[in-house]
This record gives structure tokens, C-alpha cells and sequence, in this order.
């Protein structure tokens, strides 16, 4: 499962530094200090993203601590008057309570990909509130490995000690 999600931030990492490679345009980076500081930041994490990914595939801890920031950031989904936040790095599959001018109620998104829409612009009357599970699992997966790699570690280390004593003691009894 490891190698999965690893393939996934790999994969979604890749997708996201395209994405700003051959959509956001390079005029974007100079409309303004705010939109540069967004882009850096998104662009970060995709980075980031890869990185967490391949420390992963290759069994370091390290890996997971940046995998569980990564999926923190695609968990919540919202509009609030105007106000826009979305990340996605691989997939996303969210639910969503929606009330627009329009329309309210439910709604299921599914997307495959990386993505990422800020809105710093209010002036609608709108609100959308939303989760990726997608993210939310993988979350809650790797949470649980890192609790059990700590668990193991510590029994390691008790071990560690352990032998170490007996190998003094015995050092002293001869």
C-alpha cells in the first residue's frame, strides 16, 4: 500500500509542476506580490509532493512525515463567499455541501490529476464546503504506519538497551 501511495504523490507531483509549466501562465508570476507567493507555495507542494513520494518508495521515514503534509493540505475544500480554496495532488474524490444563488444540496466530485484553484476575490454569495477522502484514507493510513513504525522503534530501542546491559553486565562478571 505504501508503494501505491508513494506512486501517487510521485505521479501527482509530476502532474502538478506540468500543470504550472504549461498552464499557469509565466505572466501570472508578475501580477502582483500575493499571486506570485500563492504560486511558489503551490508549486512547493507539488515539489514536495514528489519528494514525499520518492523517500517513500525508498522505505525512509522520512517519507511519510512529508506524505501526511501533503495530504493535510488536499483534505479541505471550500468556497465561502467568494473566497476559494482547492488542492489536489493525484486525486480527488470529495463531498461536498453546496449552497449557491442557484442551487444547494450534495455533491460528488471526482478528478484525477493535480490541481489547484485559490480565490482570494469575495463578492459572491456562495458557500461550498468539502473534503477529498481520497486524501482523508491515505491520511488516516499513513497516520497509523507512523504510530506503528514509532511503536516499533521504541521496542527497538528498548532492545537496544536491553542487550547493552546484559552485554555490560556480562563484561563486569568476567
Amino acid at each position: 500500500m505504501k508503494r501505491i501511495i508513494a506512486f501517487h504523490e510521485m505521479l501527482g507531483g509530476v502532474l502538478g509542476v506540468l500543470l504550472f509549466i504549461f498552464f499557469v501562465p509565466f505572466r501570472s508570476f508578475f501580477l502582483g506580490p500575493v499571486i506570485l507567493i500563492i504560486n511558489i507555495i503551490m508549486l512547493s507542494l507539488y515539489v514536495l509532493s514528489f519528494c514525499a513520494g520518492f523517500l517513500m518508495w525508498k522505505g525512509k521515514k522520512s517519507g511519510i512525515l512529508l506524505s501526511l503534509i501533503i495530504q493535510v493540505f488536499q483534505i479541505p475544500q471550500f468556497i465561502i463567499n467568494g473566497y476559494t480554496y482547492l488542492f489536489i495532488c493525484g486525486s480527488m474524490l470529495s463531498i461536498n455541501i453546496e449552497y449557491f444563488t442557484s442551487h444547494y444540496g450534495f455533491n460528488f466530485n471526482v478528478h484525477l490529476g493535480s490541481l489547484y484553484h485559490i480565490n482570494l476575490m469575495s463578492g459572491q454569495t456562495s458557500l461550498l464546503l468539502g473534503i477529498n477522502v481520497i486524501a482523508l484514507v491515505i491520511f488516516m493510513y499513513l497516520l497509523k504506519q507512523r504510530k506503528a513504525l514509532s511503536k516499533h522503534q521504541t521496542f527497538d530501542k528498548q532492545l537496544d538497551i536491553q542487550n547493552e546491559n546484559n552485554e555490560f553486565g556480562a563484561e563486569q562478571s568476567s
